[in-house]
C-alpha cells in the first residue's frame, strides 16, 4: 500500500516508500477527520494506524488492533475522530476508542452483524450497513 499525491491527476506522484506491516491484501483505507491518521483494514484480519502527518513519512502508530476473526473489509472514524468503526468477514463490527494521539485505548463488539461502516454526521455518529438480502423489483 502507498500513499500518493494526486494535486495534478495526470501526473500521481508516490510518497514515501510503501506502507508495509499487514500480512495479506489490504481491503480498506480511512483518514482521520483531521487528515492525520489512517486506518488500515486487511484479509489478515487486523486493523492497523497510521501517522500520516507527514504523508512522504507515515509510521505506524501501536500495534495492530486484533479481535476480529477474519478479513477485515471495513473501516470508518467518526467524524470526531474519537472513534474507530471496523466490519469484518466474521460478521461481527468493533468500536476502537481513541486517545489524543489516535492509539487505540478498548474496543467494544456490536451485537448485530455489520457488513460495512459508514461515518455520520454528527459528531459521534457511526452507521452500520447489516448484512440483508435484496430483492430486485421492477419499478416501471
Amino acid at each position: 500500500m502507498r500513499l500518493w499525491n494526486v494535486a495534478d491527476p495526470t501526473h500521481p506522484a508516490a510518497l514515501g516508500r510503501p506502507l508495509t506491516g499487514h500480512t495479506d491484501a489490504v481491503y480498506s483505507v480511512a483518514f482521520s477527520p483531521n487528515g492525520k491518521t489512517l486506518a488500515t483494514t486487511s484479509n489478515d484480519g487486523t486493523v492497523r494506524l497510521w501517522d500520516a502527518a507527514d504523508p512522504a513519512h507515515p509510521v505506524p502508530l501501536g500495534r495492530p488492533l486484533t479481535g476480529h476473526t477474519s478479513s477485515v473489509y471495513s473501516v470508518v472514524f467518526s467524524p470526531d475522530g474519537n472513534t474507530l468503526a471496523s466490519a469484518s468477514n466474521d460478521g461481527t463490527a468493533q468500536l476502537w476508542g481513541l486517545t489524543v494521539n489516535h492509539a487505540a485505548s478498548g474496543s467494544a463488539l456490536l451485537p448485530e452483524t455489520p457488513s460495512h461502516v459508514m461515518s455520520g454526521s454528527s459528531a459521534s455518529l457511526i452507521k452500520f450497513l447489516l448484512n440483508c438480502r435484496v430483492r430486485p423489483r421492477n419499478l416501471s
